[in-house]
């Protein structure tokens, strides 16, 4: 009972009694309670009740408080609790699935441990759902989709669950966000995103979900075409096979962002992907991290209908098989600022329409690729271009003086088998 007079120490109410208001929402900031809301009777004015500065009511204390039984009945007519960012540790109080009004549930980044309570999942009520952030194990129930039928906002990123992530989320017709990445989900991945039309944010990176190898491994591709406001679509690191189907051509023109990095997938880039023409970043290759990563073996040419991508500010192709030339009809994506088509299999000149975007500015690197020929004079056009990397090709001929004028290079790296020669001394790079 010590922690209970401690809490009704520490508050100030004026005009109304505790116990005749409804706590409309509880936010702890900073490991400390900031306020809480609370609606006096049936009427809509509503008290603040605000912890004294100094008053010592910390977010452990408060946790204890939800889990005292004559204490935790007092809170079950909340409508919002955040708690994000609280260092709470421990696991999470089953009673908090007796708080049956809940509509928004924020217990991010609170080094939460264990398995999310079973009665968590009976708050049909609740609109946004996020435990990011924490070490929380366990599966998620099969019937989480209909056990949660409102939800918009699902965030249980960077955990440590495991299992199939659940088809029944299907049933979730309101979601508009899905952050699932840096768990361990497994299995194949079957959710019928056709049912979520309001969907504009999937982040189910560095999972693993795995199916046979089969041709239909990357089949829910198709499920995504009635996902008309989808706008960023992340499954890097999930360790997907399969081949990229043509429906990818008929996703949301509204998408912004498409990563399906570091997997294992097969065959060429349908051309069908040239239309999407939203897209501002395309990864296909590997992000840049160390160690031991699975990468997709993409094979044949470089659509030349990558061009009319224009909104493209960023282009990974980087460590696959493709064959052919760089298609020149890059030059028409005025925006682009990184293009990393290393560690494949291309051969031909460098398109000096590729050298004539001045947006240019973070990395060109088309390194250990069967480029031969001599670097365009256009280079100089590149002249904010930080890290420019042609090495391990054929590259052969003069390094030109145009390279001089690439006056904000910081990374120039020409090594390898290339049979170029000049007075690097030259140049002011």
């Amino acid at each position: 009972m010590e922690s209970m007079s401690k809490w009704i120490s520490i508050v100030q109410v004026s005009a109304y009694h505790i116990q005749s208001c409804m706590m409309v929402a509880l936010y702890v900031v900073m490991n400390s309670v900031l306020y809480v809301w609370f609606k006096a009777g049936d009427g809509d004015e509503k008290v603040k009740i605000v912890v004294e500065e100094g008053g010592g009511f910390t977010a452990k204390d408060m946790m204890f408080c939800l889990i005292w039984n004559d204490v935790s009945t007092f809170w079950y007519d909340s409508k919002l609790f955040s708690a994000a960012g609280n260092l709470f540790g421990g696991s999470i109080p089953d009673t908090l699935g007796l708080w049956k009004s809940l509509k928004e549930f924020y217990l991010g980044e609170c080094n939460l441990y264990g398995s999310i309570p079973h009665s968590i999942f009976n708050l049909s009520l609740l609109v946004t759902f996020s435990l990011a952030g924490n070490h929380l194990t366990g599966s998620l129930p099969s019937e989480i989709g209909n056990q949660l039928p409102n939800l918009e906002f699902l965030q249980l990123r960077d955990n440590e669950l495991t299992g199939v992530l659940p088809p029944s989320i299907s049933n979730c017709s309101k979601l508009g966000l899905l952050e699932m990445s840096q768990s361990n989900f497994s299995g194949k991945l079957t959710i019928n995103f056709s049912k979520l039309r309001d969907i504009y944010y999937i982040n189910l990176a560095k999972n693993n979900f795995h199916g046979r190898g089969e041709a239909d491994d990357m089949r829910f591709i198709d499920s995504l075409k009635n996902c008309t406001r989808l706008r960023t679509l992340s499954l890097s690191n999930c360790n997907l096979t399969g081949v990229l189907p043509i429906s990818i051509g008929n996703l949301s023109d509204q998408l912004r962002f498409l990563s399906l990095a570091e997997n294992q997938l097969l065959g060429s880039l349908p051309s069908s992907i040239g239309s999407l023409v939203g897209l501002s970043t395309l990864r296909l290759g590997l992000d840049q991290f160390k160690g031991k990563i699975p990468t997709n073996q993409f094979s044949g040419p470089i659509p030349d209908v990558i061009g009319n991508l224009s909104l493209l500010t960023q282009l990974n192709l980087d460590s696959n098989k493709l064959e052919g030339h760089i298609p020149s009809s890059l030059g028409n994506c005025k925006e682009l600022n990184v293009l990393n088509l290393a560690d494949n299999r291309l051969s031909g000149k460098i398109p000096s329409q590729l050298l004539q975007l001045p947006s240019l500015t973070i990395l060109l690197n088309l390194s250990r690729n069967n480029l031969f020929g001599s670097i365009p004079s256009e280079i100089k056009d590149l002249k904010m271009l930080s890290e420019l990397d042609l090495s391990y090709n054929n590259l052969s001929g003069t390094i030109t003086s145009s390279l001089g004028e690439c006056i904000s290079l910081t990374v120039l790296n020409l090594s390898g088998k290339s049979k170029m020669h000049a007075d690097i001394y030259k140049f002011n790079v």
